[in-house]
């Protein structure tokens, strides 16, 4: 019996790699101006960034249904599902997709207590364990002990966005913006956390860098770096400016909609597994 990924967008996976992967991306909805889009299916992230600077409307997301998690358990039903979803202190979808399992003996269930590119490696990490011929039962108990051991931090060009969507106060937004102030965020435990702060890009980069230092990587599992908005220039920046990481070979994707309305554009982003 085979084993089927069903996730969320939230893992900035597209659905063009999910066919190829053969993963199922279930797509949280974007509502911008009163419109909804699924992302990746009704609008791409260059055409959602695009929107997002041109209103001053915040967009917002919603979680994937119950129902869409029961069609989905539903059609692949003959297969053993392994359903990882974002960070369940962040998003409603591991609760939904709980419920819709209730009557799916063969559906696991894993919350990968992380967004974006930490569920994304976590999701590789899931891949590789079923080429592997891990049993479904295994897989979800070393998926809880790697985790523990995924680290994402990313820093961000504007924190007009992180205001608008409530996860930091207008006061902060102000003075980071005078004393052009750009955080550095974490996950800690599914929840966003303030790791360091520092004046303009190329210092947040700095500060971003040292936290990877000091973590040490593992370099024998997944690792991306990512970047919000229509240009990749800041993450090749990050990159060009702290060449000591060696991060030469690690993916770059763009961050999608749903993470991409707190971000905004100009975010980069990195996740890896520490040993």
């Amino acid at each position: 019996m085979s084993i089927r990924i069903i996730t969320d967008s939230g893992c900035d996976i597209s659905q063009k790699e999910a066919k190829e992967k053969g993963i199922v991306v279930l797509p949280l909805t974007t509502i911008i101006n009163q419109k909804e889009y699924r992302d990746g299916i009704d609008i791409q992230a260059d055409e959602f960034y695009e929107q997002l600077i041109s209103t001053d409307i915040m967009p917002t997301t919603s979680q994937v249904t119950i129902g869409a998690f029961l069609d989905a358990f539903e059609q692949y039903k003959d297969d053993e599902i392994l359903c990882m979803t974002i960070s369940s202190q962040l998003s409603g979808c591991f609760q939904s997709a709980s419920v819709a399992a209730q009557d799916y003996e063969k559906v696991r269930i894993v919350d990968t207590m992380n967004v974006s590119l930490g569920s994304r490696n976590l999701i590789e990490l899931a891949l590789s364990y079923i080429e592997k011929g891990m049993d479904i039962d295994s897989i979800v108990e070393q998926l809880e002990m790697d985790k523990t051991k995924c680290k994402v931090y990313a820093y961000f060009d504007t924190l007009e966005f992180l205001k608008r969507g409530g996860r930091i106060s207008s006061a902060v937004a102000a003075a980071g913006s005078i004393l052009n102030i750009k955080p550095v965020l974490t996950l800690k435990e599914g929840v966003i956390e303030m790791s360091g702060k520092a004046r303009g890009l190329k210092k947040a980069g700095s500060c971003m860098a040292k936290c990877v230092m000091e973590d040490g990587m593992d370099f024998s599992k997944p690792y991306h770096l990512a970047y919000s908005g229509c240009s990749k220039e800041g993450v090749l920046s990050f990159l060009d400016n702290n060449k000591e990481l060696n991060l030469d070979s690690g993916k770059i994707v763009q961050i999608g909609p749903t993470i991409g309305t707190h971000a905004g554009p100009g975010a980069v982003a990195i996740s890896y597994f520490v040993k």
